[in-house]
Protein backbone atom coordinates (compact mmCIF):
# COMPACT_ATOMS: atom_id res chain seq x y z
CA UNK A 1 0.00 0.00 0.00
CA UNK A 2 1.13 3.72 -0.84
CA UNK A 3 1.67 5.87 2.43
CA UNK A 4 0.22 9.10 0.41
CA UNK A 5 -0.09 12.66 1.91
CA UNK A 6 -2.31 15.08 -0.31
CA UNK A 7 -0.85 18.92 0.07
CA UNK A 8 -2.14 22.29 -0.68
CA UNK A 9 -0.64 24.33 -4.02
CA UNK A 10 1.87 26.46 -1.25
CA UNK A 11 3.53 22.82 -0.17
CA UNK A 12 4.94 22.06 -3.48
CA UNK A 13 8.76 22.07 -4.56
CA UNK A 14 10.52 23.26 -7.44
CA UNK A 15 11.18 20.01 -9.09
CA UNK A 16 9.65 18.37 -12.41
CA UNK A 17 6.72 15.83 -11.70
CA UNK A 18 3.11 14.58 -11.94
CA UNK A 19 0.57 16.12 -9.93
CA UNK A 20 -3.02 14.70 -9.42
CA UNK A 21 -6.03 16.96 -8.64
CA UNK A 22 -7.99 14.96 -5.84
CA UNK A 23 -11.64 15.76 -5.04
CA UNK A 24 -13.85 15.91 -2.24
CA UNK A 25 -14.47 11.99 -2.35
CA UNK A 26 -10.48 11.09 -2.42
CA UNK A 27 -10.85 10.41 -6.58
CA UNK A 28 -8.15 11.35 -9.49
CA UNK A 29 -10.13 14.23 -10.80
CA UNK A 30 -7.15 14.94 -13.04
CA UNK A 31 -3.65 14.43 -13.81
CA UNK A 32 -0.86 16.92 -15.03
CA UNK A 33 3.27 16.86 -15.54
CA UNK A 34 5.22 20.00 -14.93
CA UNK A 35 8.93 20.13 -15.25
CA UNK A 36 8.54 22.94 -12.30
CA UNK A 37 5.26 21.91 -10.22
CA UNK A 38 5.50 24.51 -7.93
CA UNK A 39 4.99 27.51 -10.72
CA UNK A 40 2.40 24.96 -12.63
CA UNK A 41 0.12 24.65 -9.64
CA UNK A 42 0.84 28.34 -7.89
CA UNK A 43 -1.61 29.21 -5.42
CA UNK A 44 -2.54 32.13 -6.47
CA UNK A 45 -2.96 30.49 -10.36
CA UNK A 46 -5.32 27.47 -8.89
CA UNK A 47 -7.17 29.94 -6.52
CA UNK A 48 -8.07 31.80 -10.08
CA UNK A 49 -8.77 28.64 -11.92
CA UNK A 50 -10.63 27.20 -8.95
CA UNK A 51 -13.17 30.76 -9.10
CA UNK A 52 -13.30 29.81 -12.72
CA UNK A 53 -14.54 26.95 -12.35
CA UNK A 54 -17.10 27.23 -9.39
CA UNK A 55 -18.71 29.74 -11.51
CA UNK A 56 -18.63 28.03 -14.71
CA UNK A 57 -16.41 30.27 -16.85
CA UNK A 58 -16.09 27.99 -20.02
CA UNK A 59 -13.97 30.36 -22.01
CA UNK A 60 -10.96 30.47 -19.26
CA UNK A 61 -10.29 26.59 -20.16
CA UNK A 62 -10.88 26.73 -24.07
CA UNK A 63 -7.19 25.24 -24.41
CA UNK A 64 -7.38 22.43 -22.49
CA UNK A 65 -9.20 19.00 -23.05
CA UNK A 66 -12.84 19.22 -22.58
CA UNK A 67 -12.88 15.94 -20.24
CA UNK A 68 -10.69 17.74 -18.58
CA UNK A 69 -12.50 21.01 -18.31
CA UNK A 70 -15.52 18.96 -17.25
CA UNK A 71 -14.06 16.94 -14.67
CA UNK A 72 -12.69 20.30 -12.88
CA UNK A 73 -15.52 22.13 -13.09
CA UNK A 74 -17.53 19.49 -11.74
CA UNK A 75 -15.11 18.74 -8.60
CA UNK A 76 -13.52 22.77 -8.15
CA UNK A 77 -12.35 21.11 -4.96
CA UNK A 78 -9.55 19.45 -6.35
CA UNK A 79 -7.62 22.64 -6.75
CA UNK A 80 -7.07 22.49 -3.05
CA UNK A 81 -5.93 18.66 -3.06
CA UNK A 82 -2.67 17.27 -4.59
CA UNK A 83 -0.72 14.35 -4.90
CA UNK A 84 2.91 15.01 -6.56
CA UNK A 85 5.31 12.24 -7.46
CA UNK A 86 8.49 13.94 -8.35
CA UNK A 87 10.52 12.19 -11.46
CA UNK A 88 12.22 13.51 -14.59
CA UNK A 89 9.74 15.47 -16.69
CA UNK A 90 10.34 12.80 -19.60
CA UNK A 91 8.78 10.14 -17.39
CA UNK A 92 6.46 12.17 -15.75
CA UNK A 93 4.89 13.46 -18.83
CA UNK A 94 4.80 9.87 -20.71
CA UNK A 95 3.15 8.57 -17.25
CA UNK A 96 0.71 11.26 -17.49
CA UNK A 97 -0.43 11.28 -21.03
CA UNK A 98 -0.90 6.77 -20.07
CA UNK A 99 -3.09 7.72 -17.05
CA UNK A 100 -5.13 10.13 -19.33
CA UNK A 101 -5.96 7.95 -21.82
CA UNK A 102 -7.00 5.43 -19.07
CA UNK A 103 -8.81 7.49 -17.50
CA UNK A 104 -10.42 8.84 -20.74
CA UNK A 105 -11.71 5.11 -21.54
CA UNK A 106 -13.44 4.52 -18.47
CA UNK A 107 -14.82 7.61 -18.19
CA UNK A 108 -16.46 7.19 -21.80
CA UNK A 109 -17.38 3.69 -21.03
CA UNK A 110 -19.07 4.79 -17.94
CA UNK A 111 -20.76 8.35 -19.47
CA UNK A 112 -20.36 8.41 -23.01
Amino acid sequence: MLNINTITPSQLEEKSGVVFFINNLGEVTTVTASENVANRCDAKKMKRAQRDAKDKVYSKFTTQDPLKTMRLMTFPESYDKLVVWYMPFAQADALAKRLRKTMRTRLTRFFG
